[in-house]
């Protein structure tokens, strides 16, 4: 069970900031933050026009041009460097991965990364390990009969070397498949069998994984029809949590219609989930029963699709199929190693696919569905 002055702090999160990506009907399929500790960093955010646009995290703006036109197809995913904080990845359908400059106008990527002729090269998740020397990509099948891939590229020479690697070491790198295994591999071994070091299943498609726990040891799984493992990667995959019904758990005003992400913070597991009106339950998952911790309303109207826990500012970046961004924070303030400061709220014009930020309270129209 978490602390509570951690649940203190979640029940205090309230709507601080909003952004809308455009007036045209989009979802907000995936988002990123840099990883540096100051409020004028960028949260990169992908829409299911294939664009990619950048905020300034404590007002909310959009930065520089209205959007870049970043791939052809689906993006699958995007993330920012973990030591170069000034380049951006995203991973996508069109069988590329590209890297750009958050320096620049981003006309261009930086750098390309692509697969073997071989292989299918459609990209459905991807990350960067803790140096930032090498990406990973999983692949989508040819057919129902053919393999998938995972794929390996030295970053520095551009290479191909061979999805989600540990957050402090580089050589641990976990995967996870529709086909509802989750592989554990160790890149520092020579070979492709003696890297495998862990095959887990978790019994249904997967949709998220990530690391938990103390010295981040174990893994959480998320899957496409909402159930939830978490494993001991150091003590041959013991199960640690098996959660089947989480939905018919949480009823009544606490009642849930979807999982969407976990995070960590001081070695307490929390899980994201919403309902289909756009409310987000931030549930307790730590302790011998889930519990609901807070309910954040009156943010987005729509399926909340990607949510990001930002521990140095104590705040929750959320994006939904409403084209909305939202940043909760406690009392409408970021926490930084200076102090606690005011979130400033900045007016946009929204003509012409500009972003439109709004301040707390401000009515927003229901959309309706792209597609």
């Amino acid at each position: 069970m978490a602390d509570t002055e951690l649940t203190g702090l979640f029940s205090q999160l309230q709507l601080a900031g909003l952004s809308e990506l455009s007036q045209k009907e989009i979802y907000v399929l995936d988002l990123a933050v840099q990883h540096i500790d100051s409020t004028e960093k960028l949260i990169a955010a992908t829409s299911s026009n294939h664009n990619i646009r950048l905020f300034n995290y404590g007002s909310g703006s959009l930065k520089g041009s209205q959007h870049v036109t970043a791939h052809t197809a689906v993006i699958s995913g995007i993330q920012f460097g973990k030591t170069e904080h000034h380049l951006l990845y995203t991973s996508s359908f069109d069988k590329t991965i590209k890297c750009w400059d958050t320096r620049t106008n981003m006309k261009n990527p930086v750098q390309i990364l692509e697969g073997y002729d071989e292989t299918n090269n459609i990209f459905t998740s991807f990350d960067i390990n803790s140096n930032d020397r090498v990406v990973c990509a999983g692949t989508e099948p040819k057919n129902k009969n053919s393999d998938t891939h995972i794929m390996f590229w030295d970053r520095r020479q551009g290479s191909l070397m061979g999805v989600c690697f540990h957050p402090d070491d580089p050589d641990r790198v976990a995967t996870g498949s529709t086909d509802g295994l989750v592989c554990l591999f160790d890149l520092g071994e020579a070979s492709e069998d003696d890297a495998l070091k862990l095959t887990l299943n978790s019994e249904s498609s997967v949709a998220k994984i990530g690391w938990c726990g103390e010295q981040k040891k174990n893994l959480y799984c998320l899957t496409h029809i909402d159930t939830m493992n978490v494993w001991d990667t150091q003590n041959e995959g013991d199960d640690v949590m098996e959660l089947k019904d989480l939905k018919e758990t949480l009823t009544g005003d606490n009642a849930i219609d979807y999982l969407v992400d976990c995070f960590d913070v001081n070695n307490s597991l929390f899980l994201t989930t919403g309902t289909h009106s756009g409310d987000i339950r931030l549930v307790d998952v730590s302790g011998e029963t889930p519990s609901v911790v807070t309910t954040l309303s009156k943010g987005h109207n729509s399926t909340v699709r990607v949510t990001y826990w930002d521990n140095k500012t104590g705040s929750l970046v959320t994006g939904g199929e409403d084209s909305y961004l939202c940043l909760w924070s406690k009392d409408g303030q970021l926490r930084t190693p200076h102090g606690t400061v005011s979130v400033t709220e900045s007016q946009v014009s929204s003509s012409h696919g500009k972003v439109k930020s709004k301040t707390k309270g401000s009515s927003h129209k229901k959309k309706s569905r792209p597609y």
